[in-house]
């Protein structure tokens, strides 16, 4: 764990709900509410198999999509979640149209947080490589 991150709570709920709430509150630009159902541990990985590892670096992506992009969408398309892995289509939108399209998620929840983050897009994409390259 890395020094910045806050005393997290784990969320009570099925892995689904869990990852729902995440999808909504980044659609909303609620960051600090992102960072709550984030684990200290998390693992984002993008199209092009860039990691961003630990707390601080997810959460500067998130804030850096909030805060540069604007007007984030994410709409769920399908949801099925196992155990606790959850598989989502989705359709993403924001103000930067090179971000509007349809992605696939696969997220990992442990102990109530969100724990790792797989990112698959058809025009391949790469999130962290575009907004945190100095992080990768």
């Amino acid at each position: 764990m890395q020094g910045n991150v806050p005393r997290i709570y784990a969320m009570p709920g099925s892995a689904a709900a869990i990852v729902r709430s995440f999808i909504r509150q980044v659609g909303r630009g609620d960051v600090v509410e992102c960072s709550i159902l984030m684990h200290p541990d998390i693992r984002y990985r993008d199209a092009h198999g860039g990691v961003l590892v630990g707390w601080d670096s997810c959460m500067e992506l998130v804030r850096r999509l909030v805060y540069r992009i604007s007007r984030v969408s994410i709409d769920i398309l399908a949801m099925a979640a196992v155990g606790d892995k959850v598989k989502l289509r989705l359709r993403t939108g924001a103000a930067d149209e090179r971000f509007n399209g349809l992605a696939c998620w696969t997220v990992r929840v442990e102990d109530g947080l969100v724990r790792d983050i797989e990112v698959r897009r058809p025009d391949g994409l790469a999130t962290a490589s575009i907004m945190v390259p100095d992080l990768l």
